[in-house]
């Protein structure tokens, strides 16, 4: 729209046609418009990220992290790459027969998000206290209810390990 429209504007004018639709005329003063608008968007947002980073020095990485889950495109990307992490590293020290709960503290300390590391604290007091992983991974809403079904069966069988492997691979 920054150098499509513009061309369009001149050949419009270039014509002859001197009284543009409304709608048109609205859309090429939203051409003109538009790199101011996204400059200033974009200044205000790293504006506001620098104040953040020397106000709070220790809280702007994760409020940035929060900020970016939640947003609409690639808040998921976000939420994905956490449970993936999650997984695999429970899975890695697992698999090098660091027992459980420690395994989950260890998990705990490389998460990001502030979902994640809840539900990890939530699932070291749960293994604590003896319960299974599984029912609070499905009653959580942030792992899927079919890598928590995978994970309760796996529990049962004494797999954990290599069903956190496969589980990060599909």
């Amino acid at each position: 729209s920054v150098w499509v429209l513009p061309m369009y504007e001149k050949l419009f004018l270039s014509v002859g046609a001197t009284e543009l639709p409304f709608l048109t005329r609205v859309i090429f003063a939203g051409s003109q418009k538009l790199p101011l608008f996204l400059g200033g968007v974009v200044g205000l947002v790293g504006g506001s990220l620098l104040v953040l980073k020397f106000t709070s020095p220790d809280h702007w990485k994760i409020r940035l992290d929060d900020f970016l889950g939640r947003a609409p495109l690639i808040g998921k990307v976000y939420r994905l790459r956490d449970l993936v992490q999650f997984s695999r590293m429970l899975a890695r020290l697992l698999g090098a027969g660091i027992p459980l709960l420690e395994a989950l503290r260890l998990t705990a300390g490389s998460l990001r998000s502030p979902e994640m590391l809840a539900l990890t604290n939530h699932l070291v007091l749960n293994v604590r206290q003896g319960k299974r992983m599984a029912p609070l991974l499905r009653s959580s809403g942030i792992f899927p209810k079919e890598g928590a079904e995978m994970i309760g069966i796996a529990e049962e069988a004494g797999q954990l390990d290599q069903m956190l492997h496969y589980v990060t691979r599909i």
